[in-house]
């Protein structure tokens, strides 16, 4: 009984069916046979269809189908039950679903750095602009502090050098309008005439002891000492009225020249046409707005403050 088994035992395979017989014929007629010639050039179809070796054994062996690799599985010594298999299509989405998450992460993280790198340049860019604002203002300071020390420098100048000077009131008391005080007030008009007389009895004093000083010929800036104190001029005020005085005081010695001279009566001689003339040009009468200011504007420039005397 176990001779005719060894006998009748398989001599021939086909390792690609698994398929076993005794005689070389019947192997030959297998081989011949569709399913053989399928699984023959299986390597073939697996390169042009889908992947090779979709069951893989340990060994290294690999079969398209599984039904190949548990055929083989049961003879096989190197392995004890594992199967390996080729990635699925599901696998391989699971794959690219992996990267592309890996991909949007990274991209995710780059936008982040880039972002931070933008708020660090806003940061630096608002602290720089922030440093130009504070150079700018203590700039700023600088000046006024250099504004604010010319101008107790003025201060000092007025109320110690000048400190002896006579009150604007003071002095327009004490101006007295000549003859020919008039006759030139006559002859040069409201503005030159009057702007003399002051002018001229202005310079008849020392500097330190004049009531006006003009500190900034540009902006009409003008310091008036009058009740024992020096006070920047507001509006003309002061100026207005000792310009007013003055054009009162020539028409008072008009009208004492008038009573001394007989002529005066007599409208058609010299005297009388020129007592016209000096009268007309001693008031300003409705003109005030416009002849004022260009008298001030006059005694301005004579009265601008030296430089060299605050030092």
């Amino acid at each position: 009984m176990t001779e005719m088994m060894t006998q009748n035992a398989p001599k021939y395979l086909c390792e690609k069916c698994d398929y076993r017989c005794c005689k070389k014929s019947d192997l030959t007629r297998h081989c011949a046979t569709d399913k053989c010639k399928m699984a023959r050039n299986d390597d073939k179809m697996m390169t042009q269809k889908e992947p090779l070796d979709k069951f893989m054994c340990l060994c290294g062996r690999g079969y398209k189908y599984r039904q190949g690799l548990h055929v083989h599985m049961k003879k096989c010594d190197k392995t004890d039950g594992f199967v390996a298999t080729m990635p699925s299509k599901s696998d391989e989405l699971q794959i690219l679903t992996n990267l592309v998450t890996e991909l949007v992460k990274s991209n995710m993280e780059l936008v982040k750095q880039n972002q931070d790198i933008q708020k660090q340049t806003h940061d630096a860019i608002t602290q720089n602009h922030n440093q130009m604002l504070e150079i700018v203002k203590n700039g700023t300071n600088n000046v006024t502090t250099n504004s604010n020390n010319k101008s107790f420098n003025i201060n000092l100048f007025l109320n110690e050098q000048c400190k002896d000077a006579l009150n604007l009131t003071q002095f327009v008391k004490g101006i007295e309008v000549s003859r020919e005080d008039l006759m030139n007030t006559g002859n040069l008009g409201f503005v030159n005439g009057i702007s003399k007389i002051l002018l001229d009895n202005l310079k008849q004093l020392g500097v330190h002891e004049r009531p006006i000083h003009c500190t900034d010929l540009k902006r009409d800036i003008v310091y008036i000492k009058d009740e024992d104190k020096w006070t920047k001029e507001e509006d003309d005020k002061k100026l207005r009225i000792a310009i007013q005085e003055v054009s009162r005081k020539s028409m008072g010695t008009l009208i004492n020249w008038k009573k001394s001279n007989p002529d005066y009566a007599d409208v058609n001689s010299e005297f009388s046409q020129q007592c016209i003339s000096m009268q007309r040009n001693s008031v300003a009468g409705d003109d005030r707005d416009t002849f004022f200011p260009k008298v001030i504007r006059a005694l301005n420039k004579e009265m601008v403050v030296d430089k060299n005397l605050q030092n």
